[in-house]
């Protein structure tokens, strides 16, 4: 008992924790031997705690920060190459684009109240596409259109349909028929999709 309460006050002087003390086994008997050389009657001598870290192996360093980030660093990189290589488009076959885009005239109009159930005025980015190719579910889509003459673009949303308009045709809002030629010009050849 008497040197299992001089081991405890030799490890607190040590400032070694009592797991670190009793952590081999071949050197419990050498501590304690020293123990009984070091701290008799329980009370350890300030010349006691330099000879004990001779007992244990030197603590292998943790780590440094420095280490760690480099480690962390480079963990996100090569997870970023990874998950990009899955998030790689890819190839769309040229038949399938062309499906997508469509040829035909544009014209403008005064949009009111439209087939998708919402008013729009004069200069909101609208169209509407032919009757022949409108459904409800073209309803609130973006196209971009393009004026094939002179190479003008923009963007306008599908919010009705038009009943004179070919089936490759869109009938614009003047907002959005003016960004790509004068109102004058009425007819314009467009591609859009």
């Amino acid at each position: 008992m008497h040197t299992l309460i001089s081991r405890q006050l030799c490890c607190t002087a040590t400032q070694l924790s009592q797991s670190a003390c009793a952590s081999r086994q071949a050197d419990v008997s050498a501590y304690k031997m020293r123990t009984k050389i070091c701290c008799s009657n329980g009370i350890c001598p300030s010349s006691c705690p330099p000879t004990f870290p001779l007992l244990y192996p030197a603590r292998i360093k943790p780590l440094s920060l420095f280490m760690m980030y480099r480690f962390t660093t480079l963990l996100i990189v090569l997870s970023a190459l990874l998950l990009s290589t899955f998030a790689a488009p890819l190839a769309v076959d040229a038949s399938v684009l062309a499906k997508r885009t469509h040829v035909g005239r544009g014209t403008w109009y005064h949009p009111g109240y439209g087939a998708c159930g919402q008013t729009n005025g004069d200069n909101d980015a609208v169209a509407a596409m032919s009757v022949q190719s409108f459904s409800t579910s073209n309803c609130g889509q973006w196209v971009y259109i393009t004026n094939t003459a002179n190479g003008q673009s923009t963007s306008a949303q599908i919010v009705d349909s038009c009943e004179s308009c070919d089936t490759n045709s869109l009938d614009m809002s003047p907002g959005v028929f003016g960004k790509l030629a004068d109102l004058s010009v009425g007819v314009i050849q467009i591609q859009w999709g």
